[in-house]
């Protein structure tokens, strides 16, 4: 296949054309450039002015002026004042550290001697253990018709049952109403007795029981008259009293005054 002639006139407005193309498309390329770099810069100038606007003054430390003697001396008492001042409150603020910690160590020391004491109770409690008593009954002398009360305390585990007894009777309340009553309150059990007699002097005991063994507490009582009445009183026999007759009383004046009356400050005679 034969090849386009181009003729000579035509083959060199192609190659001017080109020529103009490149060089002005460089020199577009070189003006965006210069333009994006301009505008780069004045954006950074522009961002240096306003981060130097919004940046605070610096602060310039003022030349210390001269004191005088007297402004010396004023400015030293004042720095040894607050000196001491400063020293008492350290001292004040330790000594309340101090006391604070020994008042919380202390606080400490209790609660878990506390802790250790109820565990060591709730150990106590689970051992088995025979009645025991801890405070035992006590002897008793008491006029007639006056009440007396018997009590004592008994520790055990199980809790054990007390029952009373009369010289070797047991005591029933409900057999004489009124006499006596059997009280057990806060682990201190109790027999009263009201208004005793004589036939209630007798050897009284308090016998503890539980599933473990027996504990015994025993305890007499001894019920007196007034002293003049007849060997019928520890035969428990009330003794006969005579008819009671009223009795007159005669009263006679054996002399008389007259009345005086006086003002406070006064002198008085008498028979005036």
């Amino acid at each position: 296949m034969a090849s386009k002639v181009i003729p000579w006139y035509k083959k060199k407005r192609v190659s001017q054309v080109k020529t103009d193309y490149a060089y002005h498309h460089t020199k577009c390329v070189v003006k965006q450039q210069t333009e994006r770099k301009s505008s780069s810069k004045s954006a950074s100038q522009e961002q240096a002015q306003a981060t130097e606007a919004m940046a605070e003054p610096a602060y310039t430390i003022p030349v210390f002026r001269d004191r005088t003697s007297e402004g010396t001396e004023e400015y030293q008492r004042v720095t040894t004042n607050v000196g001491k001042g400063l020293t008492v409150i350290q001292q004040e603020l330790h000594r309340m550290r101090m006391a604070t910690k020994a008042q919380v160590d202390s606080l400490a020391i209790q609660r878990e001697v506390k802790d250790m004491m109820t565990k060591r109770v709730d150990v106590l409690d689970d051992i088995p253990k025979m009645p025991d008593f801890l405070i035992a009954l006590r002897p008793h002398t008491v006029w007639e018709k006056t009440p007396v009360k018997l009590f004592c305390t008994v520790q055990g585990n199980p809790r054990p049952i007390v029952k009373w007894y009369k010289g070797g009777a047991p005591v029933d309340p409900l057999n004489t109403p009124g006499k006596y009553k059997i009280e057990s309150k806060y682990g201190v059990h109790s027999l009263i007795i009201s208004r005793c007699a004589v036939s209630d002097t007798a050897e009284y005991s308090a016998v503890a029981t539980n599933q473990h063994g027996t504990a015994t507490s025993k305890a007499t009582v001894i019920v007196k008259r007034p002293a003049g009445v007849g060997e019928s009183c520890h035969l428990g026999l009330v003794p006969h009293l005579t008819e009671i007759h009223p009795s007159k009383l005669e009263v006679a004046l054996l002399d008389r005054f007259s009345v005086t009356f006086g003002v406070e400050g006064s002198s008085y005679q008498s028979g005036v």
